[in-house]
């Protein structure tokens, strides 16, 4: 079983993470969400991910629709993770229902989302957590805003901090069990 790195943005654990903790060896569950960074069409694969290094994954999976209108979801075998994005990928994401993907992104956490657990259960993944760090947002200054250009390197923590800075992130390793 490869771990699914999953990233949880400081903001939301300063809004409401005594809701959502979790320690490593403990059971967790959580909607969780691909902001793919590359995705296109592969004839034949078997579906699944591979931790690729700071916090991102490599992925097979089957694109699918959950409600109609809905939002998009892809199958990664082991669970199913909501498609998030630029509004203008939903239109590609749909021209691609039932179709197996390749790709590179990063699983995040999002319970601000629009994904209800109770109408789209299938993309609650469960499983056991087998570490957390925590890393540092790097920004940089444009001419009137700063951008969010990538973290540092994770830094290893014994739990999840509940009142993070604002610029530190959380990386937690899921263990999402085969069945």
């Amino acid at each position: 079983m490869t771990p699914l790195p999953v990233w949880i943005a400081g903001w939301q654990i300063g809004c409401c993470g005594d809701d959502h903790v979790a320690t490593v060896g403990e059971p967790w569950a959580e909607v969780l969400l691909l902001v793919p960074d590359t995705m296109a069409e592969l004839l034949s694969g078997e579906p699944g991910w591979v931790a690729k290094g700071a916090g991102e994954i490599r992925f097979i999976g089957r694109v699918r629709s959950t409600r109609i209108p809905g939002p998009m979801v892809l199958d990664l075998g082991p669970c199913r993770l909501g498609l998030s994005g630029p509004q203008g990928e939903m239109r590609r994401w749909t021209q691609l229902d039932e179709r197996l993907v390749e790709g590179v992104g990063q699983v995040h956490a999002d319970w601000h989302t629009g994904f209800d657990p109770r109408l789209d259960a299938d993309v609650l993944v469960e499983g056991i957590v087998s570490g957390i760090s925590v890393a540092k947002q790097v920004l940089r200054r444009t001419e009137d805003r700063f951008a969010f250009v990538g973290h540092t390197t994770p830094e290893v923590v014994e739990e999840m901090p509940l009142s993070p800075r604002m610029a530190v992130d959380v990386l937690l390793e899921l263990d999402v069990p085969n069945d």
